[in-house]
């Protein structure tokens, strides 16, 4: 593959936009990006992007590490928030359709 997924390129944009994209299209707010500490090319494209940028200190502990750091920033900018969408960046065809869906079935579960 060669260099970190969230900057492969598809179609003239890195999965990284692809998924952002996605899901800022899609509704979501807040959204945050969870890096290894050492991911400079990573950081430059997330600041580029107005991204909330979160450090996992140790990546070697595996992708629930990476969520854990992730959820602990989210919680602190929506602190009432009543679910989160985890999208990993190796999956840019997500679509702001199925981000809208998923959030119309969280309210729709919650009105329930």
């Amino acid at each position: 593959m060669g260099g970190p997924k969230a900057l492969q390129v598809l179609e003239g944009r890195t999965w990284l936009e692809w998924v952002l994209g996605a899901c800022r299209d899609g509704g979501a707010d807040p959204i945050a990006l969870v890096h290894a500490a050492d991911a400079d090319a990573v950081v430059v494209a997330a600041e580029r992007l107005a991204l909330t940028r979160v450090a996992n200190p140790n990546p070697e502990h595996g992708m629930f590490s990476s969520v854990q750091h992730g959820l602990a920033r989210l919680l602190e900018l929506a602190p009432a928030a009543c679910g989160f969408l985890l999208v990993p960046v190796d999956h840019p065809r997500i679509t702001a359709g199925t981000v809208a869906a998923l959030r119309a079935e969280l309210s729709r579960d919650r009105a329930a």
